[in-house]
């Protein structure tokens, strides 16, 4: 499998695909991470010219999505399976747990968006140790919250009303702060 001449020992060990005597890297050792990826223009032994073939990068392509897809899946799996999990152990039944479950998303939704909404104008702190494996939680809660929203927005004016309830004074709130700091600065310049 790994013998001299294959196909799989010449990606395996980095040398020429055609005569397999030679490394197409500059640099053969590993750990050297400037030099890593640095190759040879042709082959020292046989003339072999390399480079890179045509659709190289879609196989990368079709392997990203694939993971893409698996993680996103994972974390859906998770996220609403910890939720469920927790209920069952709290003795909700299925019609408790259905409801907790519709309404936790779509306030999570509203929530992220009042976040976005009040953060717009910030710089970022540093994100915390925790913060992407709190991301893979609450996405799907969160993605999950707005396709809700948007299709029931559409249907019930009930939720609509909540939704304007809730999004629609603090956009006017921020949207004052907003004026009135601009009001500052351009009153400060004027003064400078």
């Amino acid at each position: 499998m790994l013998k001299k001449g294959s196909k799989l020992n010449s990606i395996l060990t980095g040398s020429c695909p055609k005569c397999q005597k030679e490394s197409m890297y500059s640099d053969k050792n590993p750990l050297h991470l400037t030099n890593v990826l640095k190759m040879n223009e042709n082959c020292s032994h046989c003339g072999l010219k390399y480079q890179i073939e045509p659709s190289f990068f879609y196989g990368a392509m079709y392997v990203s999505y694939g993971l893409n897809v698996a993680v996103g899946i994972a974390a859906f799996i998770v996220s609403f399976g910890l939720i469920i999990y927790i209920l069952n152990k709290l003795s909700f039944n299925i019609v408790s747990q259905a409801i907790f479950v519709f309404f936790i998303t779509i306030v999570s939704f509203l929530a992220y968006r009042i976040n976005l909404t009040a953060h717009e104008y910030t710089v970022d702190a540093k994100q915390g140790l925790l913060t992407p494996f709190i991301d893979f939680l609450i996405i799907p809660i969160v993605r999950v919250g707005m396709r809700l929203t948007e299709g029931i927005s559409q249907i019930n004016i009930i939720v609509f009303f909540f939704d304007f309830l809730i999004e629609a004074p603090l956009k006017v709130i921020f949207g004052f702060f907003e004026q009135f700091f601009s009001y500052l600065h351009a009153g400060r310049d004027e003064l400078g």
